[in-house]
């Protein structure tokens, strides 16, 4: 990317990986990444006094929830910055999914005079003398950018890289603008934070409350007998604020995370499903292409038979594309985009957690599949859940290890009567 003039070659085995053609920026981008980029890419051109901003970034829709594509060079040197990287995420805030990434390709010009390369052995980080103005630099270009997008989302590819209009001309004084920006950003945060605390306080306290001693249950065939510990005493269920679902005990309330409890048992179902060479599918009436980056194509080729047994079908369809027709049964989403997020889930475990492929394949499409926070239930879903983590070696805990319900004892209920 550092050098779209020049021409590049990869080659793997016997198979050609990448040929790639001199051409612009924009262009370089599109043969590495696909050819979706080429409508989700944003032109960034600021220069200042100090540094000059170039690149590109991408929709805010099109972020995903893996990091990798983001990309900085200085003087067309690539290098890592979690400092810069904030100054981008930041220009996103507000417009991106939780935990999602933004595409980016950023170019700085600098006086070598202003910057130390020796900070790092493999020179991939760097120190400026003004980090702050650099920060509030690549912040307002980032921003400048997504503003034009909105008012100008196509790109002509055919034209020089640069095609976006400035919002304003001329150098502003990017530290001031930062600092105001920064302060107006406070005090509205401030603002609603106090109102989240007058309206939730009550209620976060009475959750808090009797967290610290949840018990751990060991769901045995023994629980339908009338003296186990834990039996109901109906089957009234219920959802609290589309997150929770609770449901009487014996002696008292189970109050379950619903994403969570989905998530293990999801979890425990693919692990077993995947010892199996094939597992059970729902075939799809319009089979769906899914266009891969080529690293993201090797990748599935690695882990074919594990995606299948799983219960994804599909085949190669092009050089770096399948064709899917069919997704794990009893779970619902569109082909692509569950294939998509498996495979972006993917990747986030194996960077994050030294894990074996198997057990990453069944958390990664569990995190994927699960019910979300948010997700109203009709009862037939609720007590099916319910169900299946009774079922579960590990009930108390997801795959994460975040827990999967607590008891809100009965005597604790009676406590805030004074009885």
């Amino acid at each position: 990317m550092a050098y779209p003039q020049k021409s590049f070659q990869l080659i793997h085995g016997d198979q050609l990986i990448h040929d790639l053609q001199p051409g612009k920026l924009s262009q370089r981008i599109v043969a590495l990444f696909g050819k979706s980029y080429q409508q989700q890419l944003a032109a960034c051109n600021e220069e200042t006094a100090l540094v000059k901003v170039t690149g590109y970034v991408g929709r805010p829709e099109s972020a995903k929830k893996t990091r990798g594509e983001q990309f900085f060079f200085v003087n067309n040197r690539f290098i890592k910055s979690n400092y810069l990287n904030h100054a981008v995420s930041t220009a996103f805030e507000g417009l991106l999914p939780e935990g999602s990434y933004p595409f980016y390709v950023l170019f700085m010009e600098i006086d070598p005079k202003h910057i130390d390369v020796n900070v790092h052995p493999t020179k991939t980080e760097i120190k400026f003398d003004d980090e702050r103005a650099v920060y509030a630099v690549v912040r307002s270009t980032v921003r400048q950018a997504l503003g034009a997008h909105n008012l100008s989302p196509a790109i002509d590819f055919s034209s020089d890289v640069n095609v976006m209009n400035k919002l304003s001309a001329g150098n502003r004084d990017f530290q001031e603008a930062y600092r105001n920006e920064q302060f107006s950003n406070s005090l509205n945060k401030a603002n609603l934070d106090n109102w989240e605390k007058l309206l939730h306080q009550e209620e976060s306290s009475a959750l808090r409350h009797g967290i610290e001693n949840r018990p751990f249950i060991r769901f045995e065939s023994a629980l339908n007998r009338e003296d186990a510990p834990h039996h109901f005493e109906e089957r009234t269920v219920f959802q609290l604020h589309n997150k929770y679902v609770v449901r009487a005990v014996r002696d008292g309330l189970m109050i379950m995370d619903q994403e969570a409890v989905h998530e293990r048992v999801l979890y425990e179902k693919f692990l077993l499903q995947m010892k199996g060479a094939v597992g059970n599918s729902q075939q799809s009436l319009f089979p769906q292409t899914v266009e891969l980056s080529p690293a993201d194509f090797a990748l599935v080729m690695e882990v074919e038979n594990e995606i299948k047994a799983l219960g994804f079908r599909f085949e190669v369809f092009g050089k770096s594309a399948v064709l899917v027709s069919g997704i794990p049964a009893d779970i619902s989403g569109g082909e692509k985009e569950l294939f998509e997020g498996l495979i972006e889930q993917f990747k986030i475990y194996q960077s994050e957690l030294s894990i074996p492929l198997k057990e990453n394949l069944a958390r990664s499409l569990a995190k994927r599949a699960a019910i979300k926070s948010g997700q109203k239930l009709q009862k037939e879903e609720m007590e099916a859940l319910v169900e299946g983590l009774f079922a579960c070696n590990n009930p108390n805990f997801s795959p994460g290890g975040s827990p999967t319900f607590f008891i809100f004892d009965a005597s604790k209920i009676e406590n805030c009567f004074n009885r």
